[in-house]
């Protein structure tokens, strides 16, 4: 969605003053690993806050030292969670 290329666009300029971290880009989400630079976690969180202020088509994830960013909408996760509620694999 366009909250997306608000993402990139925005991380482009800001990945620069934070060296050391990892941008995986998924398509759909967008993952910022700080495990390497665990001092960044506030200023990721900071960051992924700001963008999601101006694009309201997106939800953050936080995970342990990753923070993702994706379009709203069912994820693989809520995929799986709504398959195992049908009675063949309760």
């Amino acid at each position: 969605g366009d909250g997306l290329e608000l993402m990139r666009a925005a991380l482009a300029s800001w990945i620069h003053q934070h060296p050391g971290l990892t941008i995986e880009d998924k398509g759909l989400a967008i993952a910022i690993h700080f495990r390497s630079r665990p001092e960044e976690a506030e200023a990721v969180d900071a960051f992924a806050e700001a963008v999601l202020a101006r694009a309201p088509d997106l939800r953050v994830q936080r995970g342990k030292m990753v923070i993702e960013v994706r379009a709203k909408g069912p994820g693989k996760g809520d995929a799986v969670a709504a398959m195992m509620a049908l009675p063949a694999f309760a």
